[in-house]
Formats: structure tokens, sequence, C-alpha cells
């Protein structure tokens, strides 16, 4: 009976680890993304200020 248990224990401690290194792999392919995307949307965000401070400059053009 305590052999069954011993393994048992074993079995869902080495469960355990390969859910927790799963997961910690997919946080960490999320993580990379929320980053790529971060940055992304800084260089968005440069590019409109850039484009609105263009457009200010511009002349504006009646019919």
């Amino acid at each position: 009976l305590c052999t069954n248990l011993s393994n048992k224990v074993l079995e869902l401690k080495s469960e355990a680890i390969d859910i927790k290194s799963t997961y910690q792999k997919r946080i960490e392919k999320l993580e990379g993304m929320v980053e790529r995307l971060e940055e992304e949307n800084m260089v968005l965000k440069e590019l409109k200020s850039v484009h609105s401070i263009d457009n200010t400059d511009e002349p504006v053009m009646e019919k």
C-alpha cells in the first residue's frame, strides 16, 4: 500500500512539473507577443504624431 501511494505521489509530482513547464513556455510565448505588440504600438503612435505634426504645417487649401 505504501509503495503504491509513494508511486502515485511521484507520478503526480511529475505531472505537476510537466504542467508547470508547459504553461511556463506558453506564458513566455505570450509575453513575447505582448512585448512585440507594445513595440508596434509605440511605432504607430510615433508615426501618428509625426503625421499630425506634418499636417499642421501644410497650408489649408480651400476649393
